[in-house]
């Protein structure tokens, strides 16, 4: 039996479900999230189709999709299950760890905002990890990070996030 990556996404109308035109290349295991700001999805990272880093920036804004900005040297090539989320109170997308084409784990922290993808300085007391889970607290003003695969194994610990420090 084996697996195919679909490159097909589907929107729900309050009644029926329909599909979404102009998508990206196929991919699997990339970065969403909503940006409540600009009233759009935006999606990074994964692999394509071959198993290759797919680390295109794309938004869907509930009726077309468009290319977002690059990924600069750094970022890319890499994003593996890094995962995303939309933080409002500082109006940008947060991504945090994934692993690089190589097989490393990594611990850095990027935003996207309007301007394009920027990296944050080393302030993660967070070990490096891929695929966790995020969410952002609107009561406390900070994204939230659970689990993710670490060097050591699965973790469970939480961390959050405020704009400029992991605590």
């Amino acid at each position: 039996t084996g697996s195919s990556t679909f490159g097909d996404a589907f929107e729900f109308t309050g009644t029926n479900w329909t599909p979404a035109a102009n998508m990206p290349a196929p991919r699997e295991r990339f970065g969403f999230a909503f940006d409540s700001s600009a009233n759009r999805c935006g999606l990074f990272g994964g692999k394509d189709a071959t198993g290759s880093p797919a680390n295109a920036t794309w938004y869907y804004n509930g009726a077309q999709w468009s290319v977002g900005p690059s990924a600069p040297a750094g970022l890319a090539p890499r994003a593996l299950y890094s995962n995303i989320a939309y933080d409002s109170a500082s109006n940008v997308t947060v991504l945090f760890g994934g692993y690089d084409e190589d097989g490393n784990i990594l611990g850095d922290t990027w935003e996207l905002s309007a301007s394009g993808w920027t990296k944050k300085d080393d302030l993660s007391p967070v070990v490096n990890r891929f695929y966790p889970f995020y969410a952002y607290d609107s009561a406390r003003g900070r994204l939230v990070t659970y689990g993710g695969t670490t060097y050591q194994g699965i973790s469970d610990k939480t961390w959050g996030f405020d704009g400029t420090t992991w605590r």
